[in-house]
């Protein structure tokens, strides 16, 4: 464990595992993390398999380098323990949606008044400048209505969801770092300040980064969707023991790749195939076809 963070105290309101992912993440580099539960505990920890009904695999996996306690969060009682943590920690976080934590006291507002230098992130399933803003989101809402479950198509053509809480996790990273990014702003200023992390907006901009593609540009110079990774044929190869995944990217790597396989003599100057990356995708787009059609499925 990392000591980069030691001496910050984070009250962790988080549930799941996007923001206990987050979370982990900060203990793991020193942070002292107060995971504050319900009294029924975080309906994270049911998930199987477990040893124990209430520490499940992926709970365990998310929720190291923690302290913990549990309250009733909706009593007067329950609601004072939180807001004294709140008082004396360098940040809090939760994954409520606002109207859910404005309605318990735990709306930044609250607990600015606290403690003015207070880091205060969240992580709601929709931006609050949005129409869904009070809408709850999971994995999977997000996985569908970012894209990523049609960008995962079968070859029905139906979406299909990455078989990882990839949404969760991505967020987890983005709650996390606006979290230190807050902690460096209160360092240097001695302010705190609020963060929104919203799920559905920051994993569509994540995707975006290559699909958005010929749609980056005014006027357009083509269809969103990096053309490359929507292949149908991109895919590891079967061979007699297992499967290869093969990347030649640049001219290097190409030239590297065909003296490997044995076919230096497409290297010829007078061969095109390596004159430029769009010829190159046509010839490997071919081959690929060339290739299926004599072995009715990947096999080499």
């Amino acid at each position: 464990m990392y000591e980069l963070l030691k001496g910050i105290r984070i009250v962790d309101l988080t549930t799941t595992y996007l923001g206990p992912y987050a979370t982990q993440f900060l203990g793991d580099m020193g942070a002292d993390i107060v995971k504050v539960e319900s009294l029924t505990g975080d309906v994270g920890r049911s998930p199987l398999p477990s040893r124990h009904p209430e520490m499940g695999a992926g709970f365990i996996n998310s929720n190291r380098n923690k302290r913990s306690l549990a309250v009733d969060i909706k009593a007067p009682r329950g609601r004072e323990v939180v807001l004294r943590l709140a008082a004396k920690a360098d940040a809090f976080v939760h994954n409520m949606r606002p109207k859910a934590a404005q309605k318990l006291g735990f709306a930044y507002a609250d607990l600015k008044t606290l403690n003015p230098g207070l880091v205060y992130c969240f992580a709601a399933g929709f931006g609050q400048d949005g129409p869904y803003a009070d809408d709850p989101a999971y994995d999977d809402i997000i996985q569908a209505m970012s894209g990523l479950a049609a960008l995962n198509r079968d070859d029905a053509g139906a979406p299909r969801f990455l078989p990882s809480i990839v949404a969760d996790k991505v967020m987890g990273l983005h709650l996390a770092f606006a979290l230190a990014a807050g902690l460096i702003h209160r360092l240097k200023t001695g302010e705190g300040c609020a963060i929104e992390a919203p799920m559905f907006e920051s994993m569509a901009a994540f995707l975006l980064v290559e699909h958005l593609a010929g749609q980056s540009f005014e006027p357009p110079l083509g269809p969103a969707g990096y053309e490359r990774l929507l292949a149908k044929n991109r895919r590891p190869y079967r061979t007699r023991d297992g499967h290869i995944a093969i990347m030649p990217y640049t001219t290097l790597q190409w030239t590297r790749f065909l003296e490997c396989i044995g076919r230096g003599d497409l290297l010829d100057c007078g061969n095109d195939l390596l004159v430029s990356h769009g010829i190159r995708k046509f010839h490997l787009a071919l081959a690929r076809h060339v290739y299926d059609l004599r072995h009715q499925g990947p096999s080499i």
